[in-house]
């Protein structure tokens, strides 16, 4: 997971922490909304991938929104 960060903070500007936030995020979207059966191959895949979505355990739904 770092090289990812590395890799978007290098290719954004990003801060390290905003990145490895903003991934987080959308890891934690892909664990709660996303397809079941596939999950597990793609955390698998990315090491510290799982550790990661429930370091960041919203799905961004709560808070901030437009209503």
């Amino acid at each position: 997971m770092q090289e990812l960060i590395e890799n978007i903070t290098s290719q954004t500007g990003l801060q390290a922490d905003k990145a490895e936030k903003a991934v987080g995020i959308l890891l934690n979207l892909l664990a709660t909304q996303g397809d079941k059966a596939k999950l597990p191959a793609l955390f698998d895949a990315m090491p510290g991938a799982a550790e990661l979505a429930r370091s960041h355990g919203t799905d961004g739904a709560s808070g901030g929104g437009l209503m």
